[in-house]
């Protein structure tokens, strides 16, 4: 049983919808403190293919079907997208993950785990970056910052479906 959440205040959007008192920090009060790199962080570069490419930021446990769905609706209306995936699989998971994703998206680049200087090399080689929902993804939003990929995201009206927005509005 939880009997309080505590969060910044504009995370909670209708606090009727929790069970728990509700305790609103000041807006600001969290910092993310990005990691220490041991390379420059270099402006974002796009690879001219001729597609428009939009990175997928998320660990797959947060693609999920109604996403999906979306990406899907997207690439119907904008054919000439490539969907970039980083779902931080390695060995077996990501040939499982890449095989799924493949079936929606037969053109899909889907990124094995990588060092960190090559996830954000290949993530600011995109145009944008699209948050997955419910749940967003708050170190790929930071690292979309960093590098200065533009974010899209869908805000809901619990905490979870709300952290991205809120970053992006700050």
């Amino acid at each position: 049983v939880m009997d309080y959440i505590v969060s910044e205040g504009d995370l909670f959007g209708d606090v009727s919808r929790y069970s728990e008192r509700v305790v609103c920090l000041p807006v600001g009060s969290a910092r993310y403190i990005p990691r220490a790199v041991d390379f420059p962080i270099r402006a974002r570069s796009e690879i001219s293919t001729g597609r428009v490419r939009i990175a997928i930021p998320a660990m797959a446990v947060k693609i999920i079907p109604p996403f999906l769905s979306a990406l899907k609706r997207i690439r119907e209306a904008c054919p000439n997208v490539e969907f970039h995936f980083f779902p931080n699989q390695v060995s077996m998971a990501h040939y499982i993950c890449a095989k799924d994703l493949h079936r929606w998206f037969p053109d899909a680049v889907v990124h094995p785990r990588t060092s960190y200087k090559e996830y954000v090399d290949n993530l600011s080689s995109c145009k944008l970056a699209l948050s997955t929902f419910p749940f967003g993804g708050t170190n790929s939003i930071i690292d979309c910052f960093l590098y200065g990929v533009p974010v899209v995201t869908l805000e809901g009206d619990e905490i979870h479906q709300r952290s991205d927005a809120s970053m992006i509005r700050r």
